[in-house]
């Protein structure tokens, strides 16, 4: 699925990016319910696909939130132990800090100082992802030692889980074409400076993705061959079965020393999640605003739009934040369902740019079958 993601998203870049930043420098569109409102010459097309974009949002930003909650409360496990319970610092607690950090950069920098924030965010999460996973390797005794004990007491993942058949796995192959409907880099492509802008997003992206991906898989790969070994705890369930999502934490509290290295790599984590949320949010706000306000209202001034994006964006962070309370799915499994719900939705904007013949009509006909086939795996 990296492979994929590496090639795939690089496509999705140069095939769609380009050509979306060429209509979005033409016709001014912000986001991408205008270019298809416009491109079909249907409002109802925007009034349908609104509410589904950010209920797909939803699930994406739920995979921050709980990802931070969990990982929070693993590597500070026994350092409060008069202050919370388990002596950790609780998942409501973390996640309520993470979504006001992040609102609170947006709401008084705006665009600019999410891009900056993005910046500075990429360059720690992935350079203390690399040195968390080089400290992590060194201490189980080198790459072949680790994965060694991974083959020995926990073969099966190393291979496929179950017998999974061809279309199942080419399936996964196609959950990277989610990215060519995430709202938020839709909004990038159309506001791009200008088509040099994408050089480096192709060059570099699979490189990144390999700089990111290969260390978790392998980390994660390695734990799993500790704790059937007996050699790693991880938090359980409710359901008495360990909590994947609390992995991280604890090869990062069992396998880093030094408390300021854990901090570090910890900031890392959370610089990883809070570069995603800020784009996102910005994207809520503006999608509210432009494909929902103003094709309602008609004109609305630059203080009212900000406002009414503002208080959307609160009301969506919100609802996310109190459904990461009771949610217990794996990370992974909920972003392969939301990423899946975005990927259904890209032939609409393949088709929109390279098939001159695609009608209002199927557009409409592709966008229901999505909701109804995505609902059914909720």
């Amino acid at each position: 699925m990296a492979s994929s993601s590496g090639l795939i998203h690089t496509a999705c870049f140069f095939l769609v990016g380009i050509r979306m930043w060429s209509f979005g420098k033409k016709y001014g569109y912000v986001t991408q319910i205008q270019f298809f409102r416009d491109r079909f010459e249907s409002k109802a097309l925007g009034y349908l696909m609104f509410p589904i974009l950010v209920g797909l949002i939803i699930p994406y930003l739920l995979v921050g939130l709980m990802g931070a909650g969990n990982y929070i409360f693993g590597v500070t496990r026994g350092m409060f132990p008069g202050t919370f319970a388990a002596g950790a610092v609780p998942a409501w607690l973390s996640g309520l800090v993470i979504c006001c950090v992040v609102l609170f950069y947006v709401f008084f920098g705006g665009v600019r100082s999410a891009v900056w924030a993005n910046t500075f965010q990429t360059i720690v999460f992935m350079v203390m992802g690399l040195v968390g996973f080089l400290v992590i390797a060194d201490t189980l005794g080198g790459l072949s030692e680790a994965s060694a004990k991974a083959l020995e007491h926990s073969p099966e993942k190393l291979q496929r889980e179950g017998l999974m058949t061809v279309p199942h796995f080419i399936s996964y192959m196609l959950v990277p074409l989610s990215v060519g409907m995430f709202p938020h880099l839709f909004q990038h492509w159309l506001t791009a400076r200008s088509a040099k802008s994408f050089r480096l997003t192709v060059i570099a992206h699979p490189i990144c993705i390999m700089i990111v991906w290969v260390p978790c898989i392998l980390i994660g790969i390695w734990a799993a061959g500790l704790y059937a070994a007996g050699d790693l705890t991880v938090p359980p369930l409710p359901n008495g079965n360990a909590n994947p999502n609390a992995v991280l934490s604890a090869m990062v509290k069992k396998f880093m020393d030094s408390p300021i290295l854990i901090g570090l790599f910890s900031a890392g984590v959370l610089a990883a999640i809070m570069s995603s949320l800020d784009s996102q949010f910005v994207c809520i706000g503006s999608m509210f605003t432009n494909d929902f306000v103003v094709p309602l209202k008609g004109k609305v001034s630059d203080s009212q739009k900000v406002w009414l994006g503002r208080g959307f964006i609160v009301f969506i962070v919100l609802i996310t934040y109190v459904i990461s309370l009771f949610e217990t799915k794996s990370v992974f499994n909920l972003g392969v369902w939301c990423f899946s719900g975005f990927a259904a939705l890209f032939p609409i904007a393949f088709a929109s740019v390279y098939w001159k013949r695609v009608t209002t009509a199927g557009v409409f006909a592709s966008v229901i079958a999505t909701v109804i086939t995505w609902a059914m795996f909720i």
